[in-house]
């Protein structure tokens, strides 16, 4: 499941997955902060994989879509909060993957602190969104 929060004095986008990570996810994320652009401009993000039980994404999933999809905040800053060691390979991976297809590479870190600290985020407070995802 996906949960959108939005940071307004930082501005920044929280993405939050929980349960299963599935690929059907990655275009879900995608579509999710197309979306919120439309309406709210570039803004800074973070991807949250902490509440992510099951992952039922391969390799190729994830580079597939590093190649296949550009940053869609360009130039700003990403970051990706992913505690488990499998996926936390799988980010870094799909990282790499973004900086030889010539995208910007999105940082990888296992803790929201360490997320906030890259960000420069001091006692943020996300408020939830409505999203059409599930």
């Amino acid at each position: 499941m996906l949960r959108v929060s939005f940071e307004r004095k930082f501005r920044v986008l929280l993405a939050s997955f929980t349960g299963t990570f599935a690929p059907a996810d990655i275009a879900l994320l995608g579509a999710t902060v197309t979306d919120f652009k439309k309406s709210q401009g570039l803004v800074r993000g973070i991807v949250d994989f902490t509440g992510v039980d099951v992952i039922d994404v391969t390799v190729e999933d994830m580079t597939r879509a590093a190649r296949g999809q550009p940053q869609i905040m360009t130039g700003q800053d990403r970051v990706y909060v992913i505690p488990q060691s499998l996926l936390f390979g799988l980010g870094r991976l799909f990282g790499t993957y973004q900086g030889l297809a010539g995208y910007a590479e999105p940082h990888v870190v296992r803790t929201m602190p360490e997320a906030c600290e890259i960000l420069g985020l001091v006692d943020p407070d996300f408020q939830p969104l409505e999203h059409t995802g599930s």
